[in-house]
């Protein structure tokens, strides 16, 4: 863990974690036990998720069949295709991230060449995988991976996380209305030997990036990078099998969706990213809100709530609502146990 040497680099800490410092604050309120609703349970093998600036529509992908899917994010109801599925030798989505403008970004592969593709969604029918408005070229590897896509706050970056080596794994892209225009590879860097599972924006429009160690049985780790891609603060979250992580629109919370299926300590299933000072060094407190099987990705939905897409037959995509308990009580004094 990155332990702070002097009082600057304690303040510096503490500024830069201000996300998860504000966490500290509320943690004295309980919240309740989430009320868990299936959003889309048509089967659909959803591997990402991502939501429009507004919240008011959000999108899965399928990735057994590449297509992409819009539905609402409020309540129970039938998706529509909004990119088709790929036909032979168009390349296939394997990631998605919202754009200004009712636009899509995709990163796709199509035996080993990976692009970042972006497409205009319609009303009248899916679009096209085969037309997109552009592609831009990432390179090429053959090892599998599971990339995220996230798109700042301010609606004027966007980064590719994740890529299979010999790849960068971030890149970093501008975009102006439609178009996309490519940083260089180092605009945002991470250590040799680490890979990131995940990521997302911070409410201060930070790139926010889980990252692996190369031991596969060590826990992740957060960081916190500046916009010019230097990592301001590296955080361990204490656990296993981390897979996507999200802000939430309300009190800037950070979740991720984690764990081990059958395991007691890591359990998979949603969880709660709490700041806290530990010996007078920023650290964090992980908690278990709720047990889902085969939790794969998760996105805010609102300020009291996420979409997580899961493996469980019939509950393809779920909306969680973690609002205030009626009964509050102090988190932190007491350990919380996994919510079921």
């Amino acid at each position: 863990m990155i332990r702070p040497r002097c009082r600057r680099a304690l303040l510096l800490v503490r500024l830069v974690a201000a996300p998860l410092a504000a966490v500290v604050l509320l943690a004295g309120r309980g919240l309740a036990e989430p009320v868990v609703t299936p959003l889309v349970a048509d089967g659909a093998d959803v591997r990402d998720l991502a939501i429009s600036a507004n919240g008011q529509t959000a999108l899965a992908l399928d990735g057994g069949r590449g297509a992409v899917v819009a539905f609402d994010p409020t309540r129970p109801g039938p998706p529509r295709e909004v990119i088709a599925a790929p036909g032979d030798g168009v390349p296939m989505p394997v990631a998605v991230g919202c754009m200004p403008g009712d636009i899509v970004a995709a990163v796709c592969v199509d035996r080993g060449d990976w692009s970042l593709r972006s497409f205009r969604l319609r009303p009248g029918g899916p679009a096209d995988p085969a037309e997109p408005l552009q592609t831009l070229p990432l390179g090429q590897a053959a090892s599998p991976a599971g990339p995220a896509v996230v798109v700042s706050s301010v609606r004027d970056w966007l980064v590719v996380a994740g890529l299979p080596a010999p790849l960068p794994p971030v890149q970093r892209t501008l975009f102006a209305g439609v178009g996309l225009r490519p940083l260089a590879p180092a605009a945002a860097g991470v250590d040799e030997g680490w890979r990131p599972v995940a990521a997302a924006v911070s409410p201060a429009d930070e790139l926010v990036l889980v990252e692996q160690p190369r031991d596969p049985a060590a826990t992740a780790w957060v960081s916190f990078f500046d916009a010019a891609g230097r990592r301001l603060l590296r955080l361990d979250t204490g656990l296993l099998g981390v897979r996507d992580a999200a802000f939430d629109r309300g009190a800037g919370r950070l979740w991720v969706v984690a764990g081990v299926p059958d395991a007691d300590a890591h359990p998979a299933g949603l969880w709660r990213l709490d700041a806290e000072l530990r010996e007078g060094v920023q650290s964090v407190r992980p908690t278990c809100v709720v047990r889902l099987a085969d939790p794969r990705a998760v996105v805010a939905a609102a300020e009291e709530a996420l979409l997580v897409a899961t493996g469980e037959p019939g509950r393809a995509v779920v909306r969680i609502d973690h609002r205030r308990g009626r009964a509050e009580q102090d988190e932190t004094t007491t350990d919380e146990e996994p919510t079921r």
